[in-house]
């Protein structure tokens, strides 16, 4: 199920930013760059019908949900906080430029 698939690259890369963020220069990914867009260009789609570059904020959080490590090895706190500034120009979306800065660890 490439869904599924996707999910846990994903999950997978967020795991390892949060753990691994404080080593090294923050590019903690293993996935190349250009592989970012589909994943974040589906997930753009799924979390609100249209395919407009903007992830709401609470449906980036449920789709991190699905993730059981991050669902249940992640604090309230630390998820609350990594959601919060990804966010970087605080307007209520995540945008592409906001995704690859968290998946590259820079958050």
């Amino acid at each position: 199920d490439t869904t599924l698939t996707e999910n846990r690259i994903l999950n997978r890369a967020l795991s390892r930013t949060f753990t691994v963020n404080s080593i090294g220069d923050g590019s903690n990914s293993t996935i190349v760059l250009e592989e970012w867009k589909p994943i974040f260009d589906k997930f753009d789609l799924e979390a609100d019908g249209k395919q407009d570059g903007k992830i709401p904020l609470d449906k980036f959080a449920a789709i991190l949900d699905e993730d059981p490590v991050w669902k249940e090895s992640v604090p309230q706190t630390l998820k609350d906080r990594i959601i919060k500034e990804v966010d970087l120009n605080h307007d209520g979306v995540i945008d592409y430029n906001e995704f690859l800065t968290l998946v590259k660890g820079k958050i």
